[in-house]
């Protein structure tokens, strides 16, 4: 017997879809130094992609990171550094193979750095 529109409707599964607030993508350059947090302790790391709010870091020690583990860090972008705690709120190790770290509240500094390289010339605030 066919099924109808109410039974096809019924049997669908809903699955969250992130939405993207603010701009985000890979930026030449940024950096992020791992300053207390085993196992990144003194590692540096390329950002493989750059959000206001969070950095996407890849390798294989990158993947290691567990979530809600809190890190301090150093971004690096355009040779200027800020410090700052982040926290893993994801780790990968299929695909791309890394974890996303989120900024924290008191990342003003770091922010700002990411804000200026996410512009669209890239080119920080004050240069020409």
């Amino acid at each position: 017997m066919p099924r109808d529109d109410k039974d096809r409707a019924d049997s669908l599964e809903y699955h969250p879809v992130e939405r993207r607030q603010t701009p985000r993508g890979p930026i030449p350059g940024v950096k992020l130094e791992v300053l207390e947090g085993a196992p990144l302790s003194g590692k540096s790391f390329d950002v493989d992609d750059v959000g206001l709010d969070s950095l996407f870091i890849l390798g294989d020690l990158a993947a290691k990171a567990a979530p809600g583990q809190v890190f301090r860090v150093a971004v690096i972008c355009h040779g200027e550094r800020a410090e700052c705690a982040a926290t893993c709120v994801r780790s990968e190790a299929a695909v791309r193979v890394g974890a996303v770290l989120l900024l924290n509240a008191e990342a003003a500094t770091a922010r700002g750095l990411l804000k200026t390289a996410l512009s669209p010339s890239g080119i920080p605030v004050g240069q020409d």
